[in-house]
């Protein structure tokens, strides 16, 4: 629904099909977002063959990404996909190198980068008011419904909520992973298949960051973006969802930090960004091969978790 918003909001991107396979679904979707006039179809190959398009917009469970993504890029079409890329690194270096041998713009929609408080956070950090980075504590707490199929996943809070964490850390950071070290478990209470709780230590371009999150969480809650708090030289830059961003100096106290400004947030901005790039014949932000930094980070903790040892960033982008 958010994306189908998302698009209806656009002033110069229009459905050109919707696919679902659940034809009730894509009923629904065509009468309230389409005006009946959009074509439907249940299968993407069709659709991709019969229609005439720019780009093809992936909101499928994580397995099934690059299955549709090569399609989309045999028959011409850029794509713009959901987050997670894919459901592990092998086939998200694949789709990463199908865009490239057809010369189409592959963009994962990381959302939670497009919003106003982290780039105000990154553009204050720039400033260098608050001198050198220390380290970084952020921490996730929630018990959401996700749905059937995520609580049959392995892993679920990684892949599902620790990738929006993940990438937000190197957006605000401007810092790229190095090494990752990680525990998760899941709590005797839980209603997930997979695990859903963990404690993390990442080195983040010679930052320390702690991470540590839970999505079958009982206590207090943090809010989707989580709790963020960055040690600086000269102070502390906090955000948590009560205060919003603000900058704490010992001797001065707590103060709030103007947003700056932006055209739109979250996934319209996603969409904007995508639709400015193939405008401007540029890379979007969070393009294929960027997006693989972010990725790795995912299956890099899960990979500590087993092997209960430091995994190295650069061995998973190879």
């Amino acid at each position: 629904g958010r994306w189908l918003k998302a698009l209806e909001g656009s002033t110069s991107v229009n459905h050109a099909a919707m696919v679902d396979i659940n034809e009730q679904t894509l009923a629904r979707a065509s009468s309230e977002f389409g005006g009946g006039k959009t074509a439907t179809f249940t299968d993407y190959v069709q659709a991709f063959e019969e229609v005439d398009a720019d780009f093809a917009l992936i909101v499928v469970p994580p397995f099934i990404h690059e299955e549709v993504a090569t399609a989309a890029f045999d028959n011409g079409l850029h794509v713009l996909t959901e987050k997670p890329m894919a459901h592990d690194m092998g086939s998200a270096r694949r789709m990463v190198e199908k865009s490239i041998d057809t010369s189409n713009v592959l963009m994962v929609s990381q959302n939670y980068r497009f919003r106003r408080w982290i780039r105000t956070a990154r553009a204050y950090l720039e400033t260098g008011k608050l001198g050198r980075i220390s380290h970084c504590i952020i921490s996730f707490r929630l018990n959401p419904d996700w749905g059937p199929f995520r609580q049959k996943m392995d892993d679920v809070l990684m892949i599902e909520m620790s990738i929006h964490h993940f990438d937000m850390m190197r957006y605000i950071l401007n810092r790229d992973p190095v090494s990752i070290f990680a525990r998760t478990w899941n709590p005797p209470w839980s209603w997930f298949n997979g695990d859903c709780a963990t404690a993390i230590s990442i080195d983040m371009g010679g930052i320390p960051v702690l991470y540590e999150g839970s999505s079958v969480s009982f206590g207090s809650h943090t809010g989707w973006n989580g709790e963020w708090r960055i040690e600086c030289e000269r102070g502390s830059l906090d955000f948590d969802e009560v205060k919003g961003l603000r900058v704490t100096n010992f001797d001065e106290g707590e103060d709030s930090i103007p947003q700056i400004d932006m055209p739109a947030e979250d996934q319209e901005y996603s969409l904007l960004e995508f639709e400015s790039s193939l405008n401007e014949d540029r890379p979007p932000e969070t393009n294929g091969p960027d997006n693989l930094k972010s990725l790795a980070m995912v299956f890099g903790a899960i990979q500590s978790k087993s092997s209960e040892e430091i995994v190295r960033i650069e061995n998973l982008l190879k």
